[in-house]
């Protein structure tokens, strides 16, 4: 059982506490004053070889893009060079309406709803309930029901690719480059 105390004791406690937890504070601050420190010393060079490495990347995306040939040969659509992934990555195929205009929800629902393989059933798998396509679920159709309920499937572009293939020190070489460019 824990002995009884008076004010002066509880005092004389929060005293303890307190100085130990300025004591804390106080290493805490100096620990970020001098991780400051040393990011305002690295601060410059790094915002330097994240500029030249986005420099570098993007002259060498536009020449993978330039010489499109060189990685569609014989299904070789990438190659790692120190430690670099480069080359050309399948591009996403979109559903976008084949008369130009944006996919609108209740149309496209009932379009939908009118086509005998599909029907309204059908219908809510294809468009979100506020009537958003969904664009996903249309991708699973074949272009014929494509094409019968108004849209039309556009294959995607390959792009280049320019991928580091070292795990967690790229990223966080990756994640300084984007937060140094941005400044």
């Amino acid at each position: 059982m824990a002995k009884e105390m008076t004010l002066a004791d509880i005092e004389a406690l929060t005293k303890e506490f307190a100085s130990a937890r300025t004591e804390m504070m106080t290493v805490g601050e100096t620990l970020n004053t001098e991780l400051q420190a040393v990011r305002d010393r690295h601060a410059e060079t790094l915002r330097k070889h994240a500029r030249e490495a986005n420099d570098l990347a993007t002259r060498l995306s536009s020449a993978i893009d330039a010489n499109r040939a060189l990685f569609e040969n014989k299904g070789a659509k990438s190659k790692v060079w120190d430690g670099i992934k480069v080359g050309l990555q399948k591009g996403k195929a979109t559903i976008s309406s084949k008369y130009g205009a944006a996919i609108d929800g209740a149309d496209l629902y009932t379009a939908i709803g009118r086509c005998d393989s599909l029907g309204y059933e059908a219908a809510a798998s294809y468009v979100d309930v506020r009537y958003v396509p969904t664009i996903s679920a249309l991708a699973t159709l074949d272009d014929d029901t494509l094409d019968r309920i108004g849209l039309a499937r556009t294959a995607g572009d390959d792009t280049p690719l320019v991928k580091p293939v070292d795990g967690e020190a790229a990223k966080v070489v990756d994640a300084l480059i984007k937060q140094f460019i941005a400044e």
